[in-house]
């Protein structure tokens, strides 16, 4: 990580376990590696007014696409905006396998927030909040995480927009080769050397003051703003 990036929040579980030990420290170099030489081979293709357009933007945004699409999109993130000066932070939940992956992902210069909509969700939100605020962090959030229903969006990111003033900008991508796993999102794995389509949907400014009703049509809004992009991703020409 570079020395102007937020440091990462520790995780709050002890993990003294000799099985848990001997994991935390053989796994995620393994994992790291892995990663990085799939990603290096990967084609990433978006438009060039979609990244002049994101190169431009100083202030913080807030990043957020359909959870299912984690794998693919940490690739593009750290690829084409943490390598080249954007700060990035991921929520990642407080478990021994989100230690796994923070201690999987740190070393691509990533920020780590531990917590999930399920766990500790409002302490994540706050240290989201903190990252953007004082440390000028763009946060990714899945608005369908972590357990779904899918492409269903929950309140978080509409809640973080509110508070920070950040605009929320839709991402999809689609990929020419790929597997899909047996989880809950059937999460995207791209295979080595696949294409990748990358697009950025019109940022969503969310105002400060909302009702629970204007809320709960503000994660609508979201949801068709997702929903559209990804369609945008896959009707591009193959």
């Amino acid at each position: 990580m570079s020395q102007s990036s937020p440091p990462t929040q520790p995780a709050t579980e002890s993990f003294d376990g000799i099985g848990q030990r001997l994991a935390l420290a053989v796994l995620p170099p393994l994992a790291h590696l892995f990663l990085r030489l799939l990603w290096s081979t990967l084609r990433i293709r978006w438009a060039r007014e979609d990244a002049e357009r994101l190169a431009q933007a100083e202030d913080p945004v807030i990043f957020a696409f359909w959870h299912d699409q984690v794998f693919v999109s940490s690739a593009f993130l750290i690829r084409h905006l943490v390598r080249r000066g954007r700060k990035v932070a991921f929520m990642i939940s407080p478990s021994f396998d989100g230690e796994l992956v923070t201690r999987t992902l740190r070393p691509f210069g990533l920020t780590v927030v531990r917590g999930s909509a399920s766990r500790q969700g409002a302490r994540a939100l706050r240290g989201l909040y903190r990252s953007l605020s004082r440390h000028g962090t763009s946060p990714v959030i899945l608005p369908d995480g972590p357990r779904g229903p899918q492409f269903r969006a929950k309140a978080g990111t509409v809640v973080l927009a509110q508070t920070t003033g950040a605009p929320v900008v839709p991402l999809a991508f689609r990929t020419g080769s790929s597997l899909r796993l047996g989880s809950w999102d059937r999460m995207q794995v791209p295979l080595p050397f696949a294409r990748v389509d990358v697009v950025v949907g019109p940022s969503l400014t969310i105002p400060r003051e909302l009702s629970d009703a204007e809320r709960d049509a503000a994660c609508r809004d979201l949801e068709e703003a997702l929903n559209a992009t990804r369609s945008r991703a896959e009707e591009l020409p193959r």
